[in-house]
């Protein structure tokens, strides 16, 4: 088994939450812009420094709206409603962060029976953070759009 049972809701959160990032914008081609979008980019740190990986998704009340996007090995990120729609609606929403530190593989000349298993990705932030329910993250994206950093707390 390549992921936990803990982690199978967490990675079925981030690929919903991608899948909607993505869905909001499509059906346009290249160049499409949503109307409305504003630009949203930000910074996410962990006690203090910059988390260097993961997914950031702000997620409307209503659910029919949410953005998302990579945060860079600086801790920055920019919102997007799909790769050719950079921004965010104005509004409230629910922020979610999911980083993982990719699993180590075993090494097979040291240990022949362990095979090709990876093990359980590592979360690299708390368990609260990963669902809108229980992250207490908000974000209120102005008309004129701006930077929403969050600082996370490891305990």
């Amino acid at each position: 088994m390549i992921l936990g049972h803990r982690l199978r809701p967490i990675v079925s959160r981030l690929l919903l939450a991608i899948s909607l990032g993505s869905l909001a914008g499509c059906g346009g081609g290249v160049g499409d812009v949503r109307a409305g979008l504003v630009p949203v980019t930000g910074k996410v740190t962990l006690d203090g420094k910059p988390l260097t990986t993961g997914t950031i998704s702000f997620i409307a009340g209503d659910g029919k709206e949410s953005y998302t996007s990579q945060i860079d090995g600086s801790g920055s990120y920019t919102l997007a409603a799909s790769p050719t729609s950079p921004g965010a609606l104005p509004g409230d929403y629910k922020v979610i962060v999911i980083a993982v530190e990719a699993p180590k593989m075993a090494d097979p000349m040291k240990d022949v029976a362990a095979g090709p298993d990876m093990g359980a990705p590592k979360s690299l932030v708390p368990e609260k953070y990963k669902t809108a329910e229980t992250s207490g993250l908000t974000g209120t994206v102005p008309k004129s759009g701006g930077t929403i950093n969050f600082d996370l707390k490891s305990s």
